[in-house]
């Protein structure tokens, strides 16, 4: 995307983290969490979803478990959709 003068926003880092995780590479989409931070772009609930939701089809609950915790911890309520990762994996 750089070399065609294009910058990520928040919507296209949710959307290659959530293809990370779902195709198990979790530690890479949460790399790119970091680095998305460091470019000024506060994750917000689809982020912390887009983690929650592979992590639970993929049998980790107990991640997904660490990852919902830090996202209350950071004031953001869960959605439907985070209920919904935990219920219906």
């Amino acid at each position: 995307m750089k070399h065609l003068g294009v910058s990520p926003d928040r919507k296209i880092y949710n959307a290659v983290i959530y293809a990370l995780a779902k195709g198990k590479h979790v530690k890479e989409a949460f790399d790119l969490m970091k680095t998305m931070e460091e470019k000024g772009f506060k994750p917000n609930v689809v982020t912390y979803n887009s983690l929650i939701k592979p992590l639970c089809k993929g049998h980790r609950v107990e991640e997904a478990k660490v990852v919902f915790d830090e996202m209350l911890q950071k004031g953001f309520s869960p959605t439907i959709r985070t209920y919904h990762a935990f219920w219906h994996p």
